[in-house]
């Protein structure tokens, strides 16, 4: 479960410096920001979708590791990014496709391949 917290505590950082990072410094209006909200609800149906497909042939233990070095490389992308200063020289709508792509990644390894089998993992013996 601790990859649980560690999942809920990225997610919920990003959501809370996403605005900042995305209206105030890129300049995206509030209606903007909102449909990139929408727009992450993507890589979590389809993460959830392959997972669950996956788990009929494939170790769910394999599966969530799988969802992890996605959401890890995917972070180091992200940070290479933001460090290399690349941001300040790209449009608008390039600095958020560069953002967005990323965290696109750790959305799909995190809360739609890992978290969901680490929590049918965890829930396999619970009786209803």
């Amino acid at each position: 479960m601790l990859l649980v917290a560690i999942v809920n505590g990225m997610y919920f950082s990003f959501f809370a410096e996403a605005p900042f990072i995305f209206i105030k410094i890129i300049g995206l209006t509030p209606g903007q920001y909102g449909w990139m909200g929408i727009m992450m609800s993507i890589p979590i149906l389809l993460g959830s979708y392959i997972a669950r497909r996956l788990s009929q042939s494939v170790a769910v233990r394999k599966i969530i590791l799988a969802g992890a070095v996605i959401a890890v490389l995917s972070a180091v992308i992200l940070f290479i990014i933001a460090d290399s200063g690349i941001l300040n020289h790209l449009s608008k709508s390039s600095a958020v496709v560069a953002i967005m792509l990323p965290i696109a990644g750790i959305v799909f390894g995190t809360c739609g391949l890992a978290v969901p089998s680490s929590l049918g993992i965890a829930l396999k013996d619970f009786k209803h």
